[in-house]
């Protein structure tokens, strides 16, 4: 048996990553979004704990340093959270999950953002089909997003 935990979906407390890695299974912690978390990793436990991977990425490291790409999605998220018709959730990744309300529709949001030359991401699925993920981009990349969604609103 294997277990994942994967950075963009949950965090997991030492207590009870210490109590998993007592089972007789493996354990992959997929740490691709840990610099966006201001979190320590479990790298070094990797040492200590033969039943456990720990999976990194260099692709989701904005510049190469973790406290410069957490405020960039620091940044964005008090941004996003100004505007009146979008409710973002606090993120560990290098993305924010937004609620579109005020009886805004999030696919024509993305619609509209599209033909300002402004990419999101709206989902089909029934769950999230009234949000939105914006990725934090490079601060002026941020500015030309911030401004577009003020002109919708």
């Amino acid at each position: 048996m294997i277990l994942v935990f994967d950075w963009d979906l949950s965090i997991i407390s030492d207590e009870i990553l210490l109590k998993v890695l007592e089972l007789p299974i493996l354990v992959v912690l997929d740490e691709a979004y840990i610099e966006f978390s201001g979190l320590e990793s479990r790298l070094q436990w990797v040492k200590k704990y033969e039943n456990l991977i720990v999976l990194r990425t260099f692709s989701k490291r904005a510049d190469g340093e973790r406290s410069f790409a957490t405020r960039k999605g620091e940044a964005l998220y008090n941004l996003v959270k100004e505007l009146p018709f979008l409710n973002p959730y606090p993120s560990y990744s290098n993305f924010i999950l937004c609620e579109v309300t005020s009886g805004m529709d999030a696919k024509k949001l993305k619609e509209d953002l599209a033909k300002m030359g402004v990419m999101i991401r709206h989902y089909n699925n029934k769950e999230l089909s009234g949000y939105v993920r914006i990725s934090v981009g490079k601060p002026e990349h941020t500015d030309v997003l911030i401004d577009c969604l003020r002109r919708l609103s």
